[in-house]
């Protein structure tokens, strides 16, 4: 787990909040990800920031928060769709995708490093899908009511404060939550043979300018874009469905008993659907979520498909297909289990706090959990650095800010390609300097990243030492000699 914890995306909000509240930086230096993560990764982040420790305390902080988010958003969604038993739906699902993500041995990468692993971590849009854990119980209460003449300005309030937020955020949310709540809005109307009541075109048209409003924002904010326009076609469209293949094949590799989860929760859907189509009027709300499920998954499909300026597809970028499974399953089974479902949930419950119990004594006795922790390559680069007076170095970027982040030297690394070319991506434009005193290369890394020792030494001359640090190796030079291309 501490691979997916300890990479350059995970540590990008620990590295923003501390170059803003205590170096001194500004929002304005930094070149944001494409899609900046404000909401709600990092106002939870600042919860985990302000509690005073390091950064990997800060990110197992996170997780905890981040889990006991989701906990509430299922509660809340729980008590709009079965009759009792919310405490318990949300106490098992939650446990559910702990597990789930704990019991993955996967080394961190994009396909095979998800997806349940993301719900403990920030930056790889699992904030997307809290937002719309606690969006749908508040639009549930907009259909329930939708016959009643006034409608519930604080909830239209909240749906469009939450639009906005996380438009401005992550535009993935558009996708994955606005556009299936729009389609179902319009199927309703055409099924009923109706314009939808008042109460629903008010909420509809609120969230709809809101989340508008907050996707146009975010270039006010960032002096910096990285965002892309969305470029669609149907080129590389085979490429982009193998890849997608290769996410779901690997996580049905690592959990084989997700394939029965899956069929049954498609069997839900089935009969949902139908049921739903048949008088959408009278619809219970298990089943217009389980519809609203698998739109988001389809929309989200398709979105992938036909995005052609996407990056190479991975878990993150599928959260929906393998969570909603899980959460729409569960509390179908609440309301036709009946008075069996508490006595399953509980015994199932205790055979995976067990088999966790067994797997966490076996991870603290592999790894000592101290506040002050560093890893050892880190340690090993301070002590090489220590006794020179370079702070001022470069790395590759999955280096550079793991490097920024752990070591007690408060160094600056400046990140850039594997031929010294300046890389602006996701970082502050003050770490850039015009020459720099030490150099990090990694052998562990893919070799379009890898800066080789010929490349340093055409730039910065010959090192004064070189130290090996685990897989990664600290070249230091002569005070200011190294520089970096434009």
């Amino acid at each position: 787990m501490r691979g997916h914890l300890l990479n350059s995306d995970t540590l990008f909000l620990p590295t923003l909040l501390s170059d803003i509240l205590v170096n001194g930086g500004s929002l304005s230096d930094w070149s944001l990800p494409p899609a900046p993560y404000f909401f709600p990764d990092l106002l939870v982040f600042l919860i985990s920031y302000l509690l005073g420790m390091g950064p990997y305390l800060q990110l197992l902080v996170f997780a905890v928060l981040q889990s006991t988010l989701v906990l509430v958003a299922v509660w809340l969604l729980a008590k709009q769709c079965v009759n009792s038993n919310s405490v318990v739906c949300a106490t098992f699902i939650t446990s559910t995708l702990i597990y789930l993500a704990l019991l993955s041995n996967q080394p961190f990468d994009f396909v095979s490093g998800g997806p349940f692993i993301l719900m403990l971590v920030s930056v790889f849009h699992f904030g997307v899908f809290l937002t719309t854990l606690f969006f749908v119980p508040l639009w549930l209460r907009v259909v329930d009511q939708r016959f009643e003449d006034k409608p519930s300005f604080f909830n239209i309030f909240l749906i469009s404060t939450l639009a906005f937020l996380m438009s401005i955020s992550d535009a993935f949310f558009i996708i994955q939550t606005i556009a299936p709540l729009f389609t179902i809005v319009i199927l309703a109307s055409l099924v009923e043979r109706r314009v939808p009541s008042r109460k629903i075109l008010i909420s509809s048209f609120f969230t709809l300018l809101s989340a508008a409003a907050g996707f146009f924002t975010y270039s006010l904010l960032a002096s910096t874009t990285t965002r892309p326009s969305p470029h669609i076609g149907i080129a590389g469209i085979f490429v982009r469905l193998n890849e997608i293949f290769e996410v779901v094949n690997s996580v049905m590799t690592v959990y084989p008993f997700f394939i029965l989860i899956f069929f049954s929760y498609c069997a839900i859907v089935t009969r949902a659907t139908f049921r739903w189509l048949k008088t959408s009027e009278k619809v219970s709300t298990i089943d217009w979520l389980s519809v609203f499920s698998i739109l988001s998954i389809l929309t989200t499909l398709a979105a992938l498909l036909v995005l052609t300026n996407t990056p190479t597809l991975g878990a993150r970028y599928l959260i929906p297909l393998f969570f909603w499974p899980i959460i729409v399953l569960v509390l179908f089974a609440s309301q036709y289990l009946k008075r069996w479902f508490v006595p399953i949930t509980i015994a199932m419950s205790v055979m995976t706090m067990l088999q966790l119990t067994v797997r966490s004594d076996e991870l603290l006795k592999r790894n000592t959990l101290t506040l002050d922790f560093q890893p050892s390559e880190i340690a090993c680069i301070d002590e090489g650095l220590k006794k020179t007076n370079a702070r001022n170095g470069v790395a590759q970027y999955w280096d550079a800010r793991y490097l920024q982040s752990f070591s007690k030297l408060g160094l600056s690394v400046a990140q850039c390609s594997k031929n010294l070319d300046r890389m602006y991506f996701v970082t502050s434009k003050k770490y850039f300097r015009e020459r720099y005193d030490f150099a990090i290369s990694s052998a562990d890394i893919n070799a379009d990243w890898k800066i080789s020792e010929k490349t340093l030494i055409q730039s910065g001359g010959r090192p004064t030492s070189i130290k090996h640090c685990g897989s990664k190796t600290l070249y230091v030079f002569k005070k200011e000699q190294l520089q970096l291309h434009e």
